[in-house]
């Protein structure tokens, strides 16, 4: 027998030297036992051989006893030991009959089956274990992990270097727990197939290389550039070493696309590109050719904007159409090509809240800052002034961003370098509400600072009532609020969160309805929407920059296109369901309708909201000295609805102390809860200035916000249009309801029976958002009694 003598000193050093160096003895015997403690002895012209096949995490079952005889005179090495295996095991698996859901229940439940090609007893340790397997096979093996099993064996696991190709040959070798037992295993054989397409050790040859690049400027596909290379091999001699794989292919493309400041960058060169910039930065005569409208290149980087005359011109648009005002949305996206070069899209929204796209910036950079942003906003500026003679002179510039300090620096820094007879007179900052306070906003992120987590729904209905205080009350009333807001919440102990809600309010972040202006977006989500839309058209990150760039000047000219079947509304459209529920309205209050002038802004008038109604009503049927009944005949009575008239009288005296005075003293008397319950009963309506009539049927403002969805719009701070402007026109002669807009006459089409459906309902008098407000506390309820 052969012996074999090594050094034993850790446990995962340990491993066999066998003779698998050496040549294999002429004849092999293989014998399985039946028993799981059956001991095998180890004699030098044979080697046991057993089929282990893992069918349980508690037993093994092995395969029928069998014996494997090699004739070889050159001897076999381990490839040709797990061939001959393998081949015994598949002949006795197709000789058992066993049925077909015994096959699938093996098949899903046992692993792979490994065949034991031999058992070593040994002394000592070899540190370098891996080394004398991979000499043992004849193709070359990979190391893979090494752990315990639950009995206490150490595992050590290898995979044929071209595993990822497709072949799957697996060994491993396992000591045996407190012995000088070592047992070798393998699994499967190696697949000659895919060692084929194994590429070369030195990666891509030098014509490999060639090819790849050439492809790359004619804007071919990895995929294409691999499947095209082996059909095109034996003409140009491209397999010489192997074939690269779609991995390697692709991170060449990559490594390639990188070298932004050497001579092929983008599978363009950066001269072809600047001159193809200098060529198209000419005005076109043709309003939806895209041209360059600004672009600057320096040393290895590249600022580009793109647009077309029809889409520079939206902003023309927005600003005759938005009172004085000229929204621009702004943000930056990722993953549109494979060099992860961002874009800044840029655009605005009309009355009727749809979105409108201005341009696209490219730059060379893997992440955008305010140098990006004020490139932008100074090349739209530039464009505007040479296209259509357009300056922000004298309008209220409004910039609708994500929180991003960024933008906001940027468009100070852009502003600032206009010259001073076309600077906007005013610059107003908004933040999105949903990056605020949405599933993944600010709020979200922050929840870790709040004390009792239970608290946090509360907190995010305290900062929507916030963010629902509308414009167009006295200056100081917002700031009060945030401050009540802040000592309320300090007050129960989170100072943390209080803190950071103190400095992210402080940096100008501007989120309030109070901050806004009516009928401007108080979200970005438009902007987002696009750039899902962005895209879905360049297939994420699927194309080189050559071909990014083509595809994004096509979809820029499709979208000029677009636009061009466009009509900018002069006003916010009144639909049918408006109509509907102002007539509504008016008529289910024609009897209980209860309004108080103001005595501080002549032309105002408070209207109780749903919320001042319930409230009121409530008071009035508790209080023990009213004894008129709510309801007579089925109708209101007017002796109860006379009851509510006075006490709203009531109430709109501390509206007007709270909200409408010179100073503050009375709010700061309020707490945050009190403030917005009395700011909640109300709505207050007044007359628009002259110049801020847009239409016939827009001549009021109202304090209510109603919601800002995407398919139903309500609430006059939202869309600049309400049922209780209308109403009022309506009461108060100033219109009357255009011809087939009268209640009862607009209904939905016929059914498919020719029975016609009943008229579409009306919208809800009131948001209905305040259903899912939660009362507030018994104890603030019962002091706003006391106090009456």
């Amino acid at each position: 027998s052969r012996e074999l003598v090594m050094v034993a000193t850790t446990r995962t050093g340990r491993a066999v030297h066998l003779l698998l160096a050496k040549q294999s003895p002429i004849k092999v015997q293989a014998l399985v036992a039946r028993k799981k403690k059956r001991k095998l002895d180890l004699d030098a012209s044979t080697t046991l051989v057993e089929t282990v096949t893992t069918s349980s995490k508690r037993t093994k079952k092995r395969a029928t006893a069998q014996v494997v005889e090699v004739d070889d005179e050159d001897g076999i090495g381990l490839d040709e030991l797990a061939l001959v295996a393998s081949a015994k095991e598949n002949k006795a698996a197709d000789t058992n009959e066993v049925s077909a859901a015994e096959k699938e229940k093996r098949f899903r439940s046992t692993k792979s089956a490994f065949v034991v090609l031999t058992k070593v007893q040994y002394t000592g340790n070899y540190d370098d274990a891996e080394v004398k397997l991979k000499q043992a096979s004849i193709h070359k093996l990979t190391r893979g992990a090494s752990y315990p099993w639950k009995n206490g064996d150490w595992v050590q696991n290898f995979k044929c270097l071209h595993n990822k190709v497709g072949c799957k040959y697996k060994c491993r070798y396992i000591h045996v727990k407190e012995t000088n037992k070592v047992r070798l295993e393998t699994c499967g054989t190696h697949s000659l197939e895919a060692h084929a397409k194994r590429t070369s050790t030195k990666g891509m040859s030098a014509q490999q290389k060639d090819y790849v690049k050439t492809a790359m400027r004619n804007k071919v596909q990895p995929e294409t550039i691999q499947n095209t290379m082996m059909e095109e091999s034996p003409s140009k001699n491209l397999g010489a070493g192997g074939y690269p794989t779609l991995n390697t292919v692709q991170n060449f493309i990559k490594k390639e696309s990188r070298k932004v400041n050497k001579e092929e960058a983008f599978g363009n060169t950066i001269a072809e590109l600047k001159e193809w910039c200098t060529t198209h930065s000419t005005i076109p005569t043709d309003d939806d050719e895209v041209f360059v409208v600004d672009f600057y290149f320096g040393e290895s980087r590249f600022k580009i904007f793109l647009s077309t005359r029809r889409l520079l011109k939206c902003i023309v648009e927005q600003a005759s159409r938005g009172c004085g005002k000229i929204l621009v949305c702004i943000d930056a996206t990722y993953k549109i090509n494979l060099e992860k070069r961002p874009v800044i899209p840029c655009g605005t929204v009309d009355w009727d809240l749809l979105y409108h796209e201005v341009g696209y910036c490219i730059i060379s950079e893997k992440c955008e800052n305010h140098t990006h942003f004020e490139f932008t906003l100074s090349a739209i500026w530039k464009g505007l002034k040479a296209a259509h003679s357009f300056t922000p002179a004298g309008f209220t510039l409004v910039n609708m961003q994500d929180n991003a300090e960024a933008i906001r620096n940027a468009l100070d820094d852009a502003v600032a370098a206009l010259p001073s007879d076309e600077r906007p007179s005013d610059v107003v900052k908004l933040t999105c509400y949903c990056h605020f306070k949405g599933p993944v906003g600010a709020v979200a992120k922050n929840k870790d600072k709040v004390v009792k987590p239970r608290r946090l729904e509360k907190m995010k209905e305290d900062l929507r009532k916030l963010h629902q205080v509308p414009a167009g009350l006295s200056p100081y009333v917002i700031t009060v609020l945030f401050a009540q807001l802040m000592r309320k919440w300090r007050d129960k102990g989170e100072r943390r969160w209080v803190a950071w809600l103190n400095a992210f309010w402080r940096v100008g972040v501007h989120w309030s309805r109070a901050q806004n202006f009516a009928g401007i977006v108080h979200h970005n989500m438009h902007l987002e929407r696009a750039n899902r839309s962005l895209k879905k058209w360049l297939a994420r990150k699927r194309f080189m920059f050559a071909t990014f760039t083509t595809e994004l000047v096509r979809k820029l000219r499709v979208t000029s296109l677009v636009e061009a079947q466009r009509i900018w509304p002069d006003a916010p459209t009144i639909t049918a369901a408006d109509w509907r529920a102002a007539q509504a309205y008016v008529k289910s209050t024609r009897d209980s309708f209860v309004s108080v002038s103001s005595a501080r802004r002549p032309s105002a008038v408070f209207l109780l909201s749903q919320e001042g109604i319930e409230h009121l009503t409530q008071r009035v049927l508790n209080d023990p000295n009213v004894t008129a009944p709510q309801y007579l005949r089925g109708k209101p009575n007017p002796l109860f609805v006379a009851e509510l008239q006075k006490r709203a009288e009531k109430k709109a005296q501390k509206f007007e102390e709270a909200f409408l005075s010179d100073d503050d003293k009375q709010l700061k008397s309020l707490t945050y809860d009190k403030a917005i319950k009395l700011l909640r009963t109300f709505h207050m309506l007044e007359e628009l200035p002259e110049d801020e009539k847009i239409c016939e049927y827009v001549q009021f403002s109202c304090t209510c916000h109603g919601k800002l969805g995407i398919k139903h719009k309500f609430g006059y701070q939202c869309t600049r249009k309400c049922m209780h402007t209308l109403a009022q026109g309506l009461r108060t002669g100033l219109y009357v309801v255009p011809p087939g807009m009268e209640l009862g006459v607009v209904s939905k089409p016929k059914s498919a029976g020719g029975q016609a459906k009943k008229a579409g309902k009306a919208l809800e008098c009131e948001s209905s958002e305040s259903d899912d407000e939660e009362e507030d506390d018994e104890s603030s309820e019962d002091e706003d009694g006391s106090e009456e």
